[in-house]
């Protein structure tokens, strides 16, 4: 049974409401904050002081938050079709080296040891050097909604990009993306969960269990449910780990900026309930 521990202060500097997303760094006891004033800002725990910070001009939009990538170096989306990558030692973001793209971007992921992934906003995902030839416009699934969560895992030998999208007022899908080192294709699974009335899936999280992947969803009634993810396997195991008390208040944490979400290569769907 998971618990949940008690809550650590990252930072005192900055207003929740001016938060757009808090993201680990390369280097340990930093995090990278992106604001909604557009701003970024490498963040020292220790001190609580800011080492690097980059502001956008007037009339440009952060739309993905800003990652750390293992070459060293930052990136990001501005206008959500311009991705924009740079150093920590690169002064003026109006210097970064830039890449357009004619469509629209969901997010940029990174996790350790793989290049940058790319979320279209209609679904389609691969990494950053492969997405202009990848995306052909016609991937996206009539069936799928909005994405409003997204995240990133890695095995051993494989990646696991993970989608939500909401379908009805109680109904979510689940899209896993799956690369292999060893085939290098993507393998996209389908899973539809269906909660109680009244309660919707407002975020997820995801992370490394060995050869699998576990997404834990909070639901708008402050259960906590975990997916256990293969690529084997469409139809996940699913439990309730832990349910929050008092937790009316989580009912409307969507995002408004709600994006398109599909696949347009090989997958398999299932549909289940969830009962918490």
């Amino acid at each position: 049974m998971a618990a949940f521990g008690e809550p650590l202060e990252l930072c005192t500097c900055f207003k929740e409401k001016d938060l757009l997303s808090v993201d680990s760094d390369g280097l340990t006891g930093h995090v990278i904050i992106t604001c909604k004033s557009n701003s970024i800002f490498v963040f020292k725990l220790d001190d609580q002081k800011a080492i690097h910070s980059w502001s956008v001009r007037r009339g440009l939009q952060i739309t993905s938050p800003a990652r750390w990538t293992n070459g060293d170096r930052y990136i990001s989306v501005i206008n959500q079709q311009n991705i924009h990558s740079w150093s920590k030692d690169d002064l003026n973001f109006e210097k970064s080296t830039k890449k357009h793209v004619k469509f629209p971007i969901h997010e940029i992921l990174t996790t350790e040891g793989w290049e940058p992934v790319v979320v279209c906003k209609d679904g389609t995902v691969d990494f950053v050097d492969s997405i202009k030839s990848s995306h052909k416009g016609n991937n996206s699934d009539a069936k799928q909604s909005t994405i409003f969560s997204c995240g990133i895992a890695s095995t051993n030998d494989a990646i696991c990009v993970t989608c939500l999208s909401q379908q009805k007022s109680s109904e979510f899908t689940i899209t896993h993306h799956w690369y292999k080192r060893n085939t290098k294709t993507w393998t996209v699974l389908v899973t539809t969960e269906t909660c109680p009335e009244k309660v919707q899936c407002i975020s997820c999280h995801c992370q490394t269990a060995g050869s699998t992947v576990r997404l834990y969803c909070l639901l708008s009634n402050g259960s906590m449910v975990l997916f256990d993810l293969s690529h084997e396997q469409a139809d996940p195991v699913r439990q309730t780990v832990q349910t929050i008390p008092g937790s009316g208040a989580l009912s409307n944490l969507h995002s408004p900026g709600h994006t398109s979400c599909g696949c347009g290569r090989d997958h398999t769907g299932t549909k289940r309930n969830i009962s918490t």
